[in-house]
């Protein structure tokens, strides 16, 4: 394989992972991948020439684009599960009836259960 072709492999590959990159910002593992190798194969794109040409670089900054997309979900998905009152009551309740489901007893008894066998306090 000639190096002109190469590079257009590359190129093409590039695309493919920055469109598949857009497709999966909500499901972060396969989002950070697939961002990460249109970033790599778009770089790899421009071979022996000093700047990629424009797909090149489209496809970079469409996966740097969706790379930060999935981080900022990932931080603001983790704030409210934290912080937010109203989703913190709603995974406490989802939370304890999936564990009355499994377990037959509420994660609310488990939780006061290893406080009173430890003597350690949990603010849950």
């Amino acid at each position: 394989m000639n190096a002109k072709a190469r590079d257009q492999l590359y190129l093409v590959l590039a695309i493919l992972f920055s469109i598949g990159a857009l497709f999966t910002v909500c499901y972060p593992p396969l989002c950070l991948i697939l961002g990460s190798m249109a970033v790599l194969f778009g770089e790899l794109s421009k071979g022996d020439r000093v700047s990629p040409n424009l797909s090149g670089i489209i496809a970079s900054v469409i996966g740097w684009v969706s790379i930060a997309m999935t981080l900022l979900f990932l931080v603001l998905a983790i704030y409210m599960i934290l912080f937010d009152p109203a989703t913190k009551a709603a995974t406490k309740d989802l939370l304890n009836q999936t564990f009355t489901e499994t377990y037959g007893f509420s994660f609310e008894d488990y939780i006061h259960l290893l406080e009173e066998n430890t003597g350690i306090e949990i603010h849950y």
